[in-house]
């Protein structure tokens, strides 16, 4: 390419499943569009492909590969577009002028104010690197939020010498017929493959590349992007299988079969993600026959094939991106996006989780000395979810209970008897399932859920249960108005034990403003804001050091679309939250 000059390629741009249009901007490669939790492109991710030389990969299958992500991220607001190469085996300089042409136009169709992030797969990576670098050093405007890069080999891939030289120079009785993949012989194979014997120029088609990206806009990485974010799907442990065979080719009939080891201290023996398997079509796949000889290809092991230190783009023991680097917890497949990865970038995107919300479904009146169940129907956070229940009874003004309950010291928690006195009253411990079933007896009975998340944050929700003394209690549905008086009372009693706790939302259904009350035991710094449930902040009602002692704040959602929301509050240690619902 002809330095300070960048020769767009065209592509095609489709809407699926809901918009059933097309943005067409002349013919090659193609993009597509997943939906996000709107029709409107307000908040869009441009996934790069990963090598296809021989254009074989669907925009679907990379949105499979990577469905957890992706659909984790769509359900938080992201909108999803996947740019599948025309050729996918294309010199990367060239495929980096698509990815440039296809920025450029995203932030001429989306919507809003949020920045396009993009996010290369394998390959892609490389090229969405190569071009940010390269529109920003010709002056190119490329509006991009964050650029990540998911297990790119920033310094090239690694494949098992001996098997590339086998497949270069085949044995006799191949008669030169094995097949070589494209990935391996084309521009962009020769490119990325830090030994390739394929790539005959000299200079190298490796080196010639990495040479030129190195140096590129200064240090070959974009510098106006709010963020450069490394993955690898891969850990800093070497690889496990280090002095194992991996691949065995047998060959039918009297011809011994060839064997390849992960040798000790080569670089498919060191940290990185794992050679995908379909790579050696493991499993006897459509053998080969030449003659009256057959051989296929049978997988034992997995050896590296994107170096840990390529991945992140390792110099000197320092990434290249912008710290922290995410990494997977082990060394895991090239082609699979590792699950403990996925809330992290999402988090560095801007889509973190909803706020981990309790909720208790289940009867609010029973017989007395009749069994009830609740359930959990908890939601948001990081899963997945412990449970603790704990129930009490009315308190009988020494510390103990209305049904004989002994007094505790105050402070004390639970033991061996199964009770325990935060502050205040008397508590018993139930389970630490998802749901919970007790017989109770008395006139009423508090039912206290703690909800603890992977990430260990904690929603407490109370529910007080009436005890009827008639055979019409059954699992009976409240109305707003016992709801509202079940949860004052339950206000009262957890602000008593000494805990902050929001009071209500009245009213509740709304339009468009409602008051939240809530309750602090002692001067405290309290946040109050309200999410979508797509976990987006949309108001911030105060966050401010309080006195102790009953509040209120006006909440005014004019300017908000209907739907339900949650309002969260966060009081020194103690966090709630509580739905509410907005009907214009």
């Amino acid at each position: 390419m002809v330095s300070g000059s960048i020769v767009y390629r065209p592509f095609n741009l489709f809407v699926v499943p809901a918009a059933q249009r097309a943005f067409s901007d002349g013919a090659g490669s193609t993009m597509v569009l997943w939906e996000g939790a709107t029709s409107a492109l307000d908040s869009p991710l441009l996934i790069v492909e990963g090598i296809d030389a021989d254009n074989v990969n669907v925009e679907s299958h990379y949105y499979a590969l990577g469905s957890d992500l992706f659909g984790i991220g769509r359900t938080r607001g992201a909108d999803v577009l996947i740019l599948d190469f025309d050729d996918g085996g294309a010199d990367m300089r060239l495929n980096a002028a698509v990815v440039g042409s296809a920025i450029q136009y995203v932030n001429q169709i989306k919507t809003g104010s949020r920045k396009l992030d993009v996010a290369g797969v394998s390959m892609g990576g490389v090229i969405a690197r190569y071009a940010l670098a390269e529109m920003e050093q010709d002056g190119v405007e490329h509006n991009v939020g964050r650029f990540v890069s998911l297990d790119g080999p920033q310094q090239g891939a690694v494949m098992d010498r001996e098997l590339l030289n086998w497949l270069h120079d085949p044995p006799w009785y191949t008669f030169g017929n094995i097949g070589v993949p494209a990935n391996i012989t084309s521009t962009a194979g020769k490119q990325l493959l830090q030994y390739n014997p394929f790539d005959t120029a000299s200079p190298s088609l490796h080196n010639q590349f990495f040479d030129e990206l190195g140096v590129l806009n200064g240090d070959g990485y974009p510098h106006q992007t709010v963020e450069n974010v490394g993955v690898s799907f891969g850990s800093s442990a070497l690889n496990p299988n280090a002095g194992q065979e991996w691949l065995e080719i047998e060959i039918e009939g009297a011809l011994p079969n060839h064997h390849f080891h992960i040798e000790t201290g080569s670089d498919e023996a060191g940290a990185g993600s794992f050679l995908p398997r379909e790579i050696t079509m493991i499993g006897g796949l459509v053998p080969i026959k030449v003659f009256s000889i057959e051989y296929n290809l049978e997988r034992k092991s997995d050896p590296t094939f994107i170096p840990y230190n390529s991945a992140l783009d390792l110099v000197n023991g320092q990434t290249q991106f912008d710290a922290p680097a995410i990494s997977a917890n082990l060394p895991r497949f090239h082609n699979e996006v590792p699950p403990e990865i996925i809330e992290p970038l999402l988090t560095r995107l801007g889509y973190p989780p909803a706020p981990l919300n309790a909720v208790i479904s289940g009867p609010t009146s029973i017989p007395s000395g009749t069994s009830g169940t609740w359930t959990s129907i908890s939601s948001g956070g990081d899963t997945p979810y412990s449970y603790v229940w704990t129930y009490q009874y009315p308190c009988d003004g020494n510390g103990g209970d209305e049904l004989g309950g002994e007094a505790l010291p105050a402070g004390e928690q639970p033991g061996g008897g199964g009770t325990y006195k935060e502050t205040g009253c008397l508590w018993y411990t139930g389970s630490t399932g998802s749901s919970f079933t007790k017989t109770f007896s008395g006139t009423t009975a508090t039912i206290k859920l703690r909800v603890t998340d992977a990430a260990g944050a904690v929603s407490t929700v109370t529910r007080v249960v009436t005890l009827t003394s008639n055979a019409q209690g059954g699992e009976q549905t409240a109305t707003a108005g016992t709801e509202s008086a079940a949860m004052a009372a339950t206000a009262e009693s957890e602000a008593a034990a000494g805990e902050p706790v929001l009071t209500g939302v009245r009213p509740n259904p709304f339009n468009p403003a409602t008051v939240v009350q809530f309750s602090l035991p002692e001067a405290l710094q309290a946040r109050i804001a309200v999410y979508d449930m797509l976990g987006r902040e949309v108001a911030l009602l105060t966050d401010a050091r309080l006195d102790a002692g009953l509040h209120e704040v006006r909440f005014d959602a004019s300017a908000l679309p209907s739907g339900v929301y949650l309002v969260r509050m966060v009081a020194g240690a103690h966090v709630s939250t509580e739905r509410i619902t907005l009907l214009k």
